[in-house]
């Protein structure tokens, strides 16, 4: 077995494009949710976890399009890892995110 962080990287960036280009109208969607949601708090920070009401009302999963949610300019990473506080993801780290 041979380790090479380089190819690692490259074929998850592989995987998530492929993965966002079959899903662009829900992605879309996500994408302006949370826009509107992390307009309406003060620091203007939003994880993941807050798009996962609409997902759950709409009956869909983003799957591993999750990651190109916040890959686009409107967004930075703060550099904080927080709980998510969805059951289902049993409190692992999620990012939290600023709209610029």
């Amino acid at each position: 077995m041979t380790l090479d962080l380089f190819a690692a990287i490259e074929a998850r960036d592989a995987g998530m494009l492929l993965a966002g280009s079959n899903k662009p109208e829900l992605i879309d969607r996500v994408r302006h949710h949370l826009e509107r949601v992390a307009l309406m708090k003060p620091d203007r920070c939003v994880s993941i976890d807050d798009c996962a009401e609409l997902l759950e009302r709409e009956h869909v999963s983003l799957g591993a399009a999750a990651g190109t949610v916040f890959k686009y300019d409107a967004w930075e990473f703060t550099g904080e890892w927080i709980p998510s506080s969805r059951k289902s993801n049993h409190a692992r780290p999620v990012r939290r995110w600023r709209l610029k």
